[in-house]
């Protein structure tokens, strides 16, 4: 719900000179209803009183996000891994082309905080299938994609670690390891330190 000053003062700015703002707000909102109001069955999907406007409750807004996150859980319902990757492959890059506005607004930070959070559990569960499909050398590739986008990330880590050690690439797994080691939670710690067949400090 969005008052009227408050969309006065993102279309005009807090400091303008345009007479009659409320009116000419009003005439920008008639025309939008008219113009949307045989979309709907019911003639008041956008209502206002007389300081807001907002979308009548009766409708569900469903968003881009959320068709993601239904995507998602269609994919996670598939039995079959190499389905599944392929799935989360191709999501993700419809994600990597989408493009959010930036402007400073706390309804599209949080969208863009939602895209990044959905893209990064993507990116690490295509991670996990490919290491159990034991698809180590396209493992590597991909971390080695998002090492820019997600430089520093303890998971990325962790799953290059897995990566190397299925690549036969031993000593590079046990530097990553060492360097990385104090960053791991425990449960990662033990996981790798047996994986690498060395011993927990």
């Amino acid at each position: 719900m969005l008052s009227k000053k408050t969309i006065i003062d993102k279309i005009w700015g807090e400091e303008n000179l345009l007479s009659h703002k409320t009116r000419t707000l009003n005439d920008v909102g008639y025309k939008a209803v008219k113009s949307i109001k045989g979309l709907f069955p019911s003639k008041e999907f956008l209502e206002k009183d007389k300081y807001h406007y907002f979308i009548n409750r009766n409708y569900k807004i469903t968003t881009e996000l959320d068709a993601i996150s239904y995507e998602i859980r269609d994919i996670e319902g598939m039995g079959d891994d190499e389905l599944r990757l392929k799935k989360y492959l191709e999501l993700l890059d419809r994600l990597s082309a989408t493009i959010l506005p930036r402007q400073k607004h706390t309804g599209i930070e949080h969208i863009e905080h939602g895209y990044d959070e959905k893209k990064k559990d993507g990116q690490n569960t295509v991670l996990e299938l490919m290491c159990q499909l034991k698809l180590y050398e396209e493992m590597h590739s991909f971390i080695h994609s998002l090492s820019i986008t997600r430089s520093g990330d303890i998971e990325l880590a962790y799953w290059d670690i897995k990566a190397l050690e299925g690549l036969g690439k031993h000593s590079f797994a046990y530097e990553q390891y060492q360097i990385n080691q104090e960053n791991f939670s425990a449960s990662q710690q033990h996981e790798l330190a047996e994986l690498l067949g060395v011993e927990m400090p």
